[in-house]
């Protein structure tokens, strides 16, 4: 059901995407690693308007691949449809994360900008034995009166989650709880410029994640600071391949 509760939080300006049909496989866009054999993968979900191969229009997929060679690039047309039908988990999971991990994949990565970021991180919270890592970029991170109840709590940290978590991002944030208690948590990297719209709720995350896993510069919400900041988290190169 969270899935389905995401829909009235995307539905502005969202006509396009609502439109758009799922498929069954979801459609991706493989990236061969430079060399032979992949001992890792990226999966790169979009941002709401993006196509997947939008990374590949940006230059990402060339960086990612320049910083890993044996890294195998999937880009994913996880449009908005695939929240709107609630099908996003199970696409990702059936065909494209499992077989790469039933393959051989060492090492499986969820890359997400802004929509795709949530998507990264419901995934990871369900299918955490996927999922090695996680970059978010300008990640949207819930309801207003979620993220609320986080920063008047004084963070992450001195939150303390309600019994009911029947919403999906207070289950979510519960579970990023577990980053501030040791518990078992894919690796996260963080970045988004500090004039975005989400900014609040990105220092949120920022606040509890090891130094030099998050990157911030000036700028709002788009690919003229995204493009950036991918080239500042790659020079400290997150362990895509281990």
């Amino acid at each position: 059901m969270r899935l389905l509760k995401i829909l009235s939080l995307f539905v502005v300006g969202a006509v396009a995407a609502c439109s758009a049909s799922t498929q069954i496989p979801i459609p991706s866009t493989s990236h061969a690693a430079l060399q032979n054999p992949p001992r890792c993968a990226a999966v790169l979900l979009p941002g709401k308007g993006d196509a997947g191969e939008s990374y590949s229009e940006n230059g990402v997929v060339e960086r990612l691949q320049a910083s890993a060679p044996t890294l195998e690039v999937v880009t994913v047309d996880a449009h908005f449809g695939y929240y709107r039908e609630r099908n996003l988990l199970p696409r990702l999971d059936e065909d494209v994360l499992s077989s790469r991990r039933a393959g051989g994949i060492e090492s499986i990565w969820l890359v997400g900008t802004s929509m795709g970021g949530i998507g990264s991180l419901l995934m990871a919270q369900e299918h955490p034995e996927l999922v090695d890592g996680i970059v978010l970029v300008a990640p949207y991170l819930g309801r207003k009166d979620t993220l609320k109840s986080v920063a008047d709590a004084g963070g992450l940290a001195s939150w303390q989650p309600p019994e009911d978590q029947s919403e999906w991002d207070v289950s979510l944030w519960a579970w990023l709880k577990g980053y501030t208690t040791g518990e078992a948590r894919p690796a996260i990297y963080l970045a988004y410029g500090e004039q975005d719209g989400g900014a609040e709720a990105h220092a949120l995350i920022a606040d509890v994640l090891p130094e030099g896993h998050v990157f911030t510069m000036q700028g709002g919400h788009g690919w003229k600071v995204w493009n950036p900041l991918w080239d500042e988290m790659l020079a400290s190169a997150p362990p895509f391949c281990p």
